[in-house]
């Protein structure tokens, strides 16, 4: 069974388009992080353009986009809606330094689909609890141009995580862990 999924449209707020100053370098970290801190700091998802030409990241912890051209160049990175960053203690174990991310921190970008015309990123903004996968589900969907500009946002009336998107028919696709059942939506750029 496929039960509709609404997608509400809503105006995209110009907060989403602000362009960072250079990059969020992992040498910007303190020198006594591991290589492995830095990993667990710098959490994301990537997706290749369909075309090949450019990837995006999308961050776990950070409200933050990250656009590269092929060679690795950043062409643009977009911070918003909310300007988070993690909260965080640092804890030791197994000869290593780990990053514990506390309840107060925030998940920002949860997945990413991209296709040749756009970049599609679920959003959940809610609290991190290490017991419950609650926080990972997002009710807002944002979709970039390949060149970091915002195009449209969406708020759904279900939770979502993973999720596709065909342009082709208007239909974004996904399973609602509540239900068990997949759900597809009709999508207008």
């Amino acid at each position: 069974m496929i039960r509709a999924l609404f997608l509400n449209s809503i105006v995209c707020q110009s907060y989403m388009g602000s362009l960072l100053k250079g990059r969020r370098d992992l040498d910007a970290l303190p020198s006594e992080y591991s290589i492995f801190l830095k990993k667990q700091f710098t959490q994301s998802d990537m997706r290749v353009k369909p075309d090949r030409s450019k990837l995006v990241l999308a961050y776990h912890f950070f409200d933050l986009i990250e656009i590269y051209s092929k060679d690795g160049t950043l062409i643009k990175a977009v911070k918003g809606p909310m300007d988070i960053s993690p909260d965080y203690r640092l804890v030791e174990g197994d000869g290593e330094t780990h990053m514990l991310v506390t309840d107060d921190t925030k998940i920002c970008f949860c997945n990413i689909f991209t296709t040749d015309k756009y970049i599609y990123a679920s959003f959940s903004g809610n609290s991190y609890e290490s017991e419950s996968l609650d926080g990972w589900q997002c009710e807002n969907l944002f979709v970039y141009d390949w060149e970091g500009e915002p195009v449209k946002r969406f708020k759904l009336n279900h939770l979502i995580h993973s999720f596709c998107v065909d342009e082709e028919s208007g239909f974004i696709y996904s399973y609602s862990l509540d239900t068990g059942e997949l759900i597809r939506g009709q999508i207008e750029i």
